[in-house]
């Protein structure tokens, strides 16, 4: 008999997990979804499909398995030889994620207020560093409660902007296939599955752990169903919001916030700044797992070599403009993660864990 309690916790940890700062941004959902018209819902299915399939194998493995961090998730599903070598590829993801995050930070200020787009990301640069050179992740971890209010609001904007003007997101369909923007893959459905792979690059060490502390399938496989089903349905809402904004969303480094200004100003300044307090929890630990992989948490040596990480990160982060960064890191991420899914597949069809 499943536990609504623990399936409401395990399915609202699924959703805060993905919804974070990238996703609130709206750039990372218009190169991925929107930028290809209606095709784009069908794209949100194609998640919802292969995310339910992966959440309830990785659930369940950690189950059967005892899978209590990523180390033993990834010999788990490589081996001892492969399997250490995805746990240095997560390093590289998460480096690339911080650098993705001080782009984002300078958009979100510019779009905002008007400053300089590396004005916000050297002030998050450096606020990231200070916390983790003084070890304040309590600061972050409160910061971080944030992430249920950010989800909401998501929602209260998408859906504002679906009904504040209803034909608009059928002629921002028309126009939007045929738009000059940035896209992360040559077609829809390939788009789909890219992204699968670029968000279970990180849930595939998440999710485990979680099974793990959990004693019945049942709880699990309904977590694994609503999980997804409720992360699909506000992507799927985000993206019809930003079809309306067609013509002209696609010009924009932050298209949510665009679309809160336009159908909730109301909101928009709040939603900017929980944006900037989302990205800042975001990059803080993405910088802590590159650090601490490399020196011990704490010593000189981490201070040095993340303070050096954090200011070679702000070099790129201000380089390229924030969309074509995210366009740059985000699809390889997804196309290279596309391996560890073969993995985990390869490895739930030998097991036969799914019956």
């Amino acid at each position: 008999m499943a536990k609504m309690s623990v399936v409401l916790r395990l399915s609202g940890a699924y959703c805060a997990f993905l919804i974070g700062s990238g996703f609130a941004t709206g750039q990372e959902l218009l190169q991925f979804f929107s930028g290809f018209g209606l095709a784009g819902l069908a794209g949100c299915l194609i998640y919802f499909v292969c995310a339910t399939y992966l959440a309830w194998s990785l659930l369940l493995a950690g189950r059967r398995h005892g899978l209590h961090n990523s180390d033993e998730v990834f010999r788990h599903y490589a081996g001892p030889v492969i399997g250490p070598v995805f746990g240095w590829y997560v390093v590289v993801v998460a480096c690339s994620i911080y650098i993705v995050m001080l782009s984002g930070s300078g958009a979100v200020l510019h779009q905002h207020l008007g400053a300089p787009e590396w004005s916000g990301a050297v002030a998050m640069a450096v606020a990231v560093f200070l916390t983790l050179f003084f070890g304040l992740h309590e600061l972050i971890d409160v910061i971080g409660s944030i992430g249920p209010l950010l989800i909401v609001l998501l929602v209260v904007i998408a859906v504002s902007a679906i009904l504040h003007d209803p034909e608009r997101v059928m002629q921002g369909a028309t126009v939007s296939g045929s738009a000059e923007m940035l896209r992360a893959a040559p077609n829809w459905w390939s788009s789909a599955f890219v992204y699968v792979a670029l968000c279970h690059s990180a849930l595939a060490a998440f999710l485990p752990p979680l099974g793990a502390s959990v004693s019945e399938e049942a709880t699990l496989k309904l977590s694994a169903i609503l999980g997804p089903l409720l992360f699909s349905v506000t992507l799927a809402l985000c993206t019809l919001a930003l079809l309306g904004g067609f013509p002209g969303v696609e010009k924009q480094l932050i298209p949510m916030l665009y679309l809160a200004q336009e159908a909730t100003p109301w909101l928009a300044g709040m939603f900017a700044w929980i944006v900037i307090a989302g990205i800042f929890t975001t990059a803080s630990p993405m910088l802590w797992i590159t650090s601490v992989r490399l020196a011990e948490d704490g010593s000189v040596r981490y201070r040095v070599l993340m303070g050096t990480l954090a200011a070679l990160g702000l070099l790129i982060a201000t380089a390229l403009p924030f969309d074509r960064l995210l366009n740059l890191i985000f699809p390889t991420v997804g196309w290279s993660g596309m391996l560890l899914v073969v993995f985990i597949i390869a490895k739930q069809v030998r097991s036969r864990a799914i019956v």
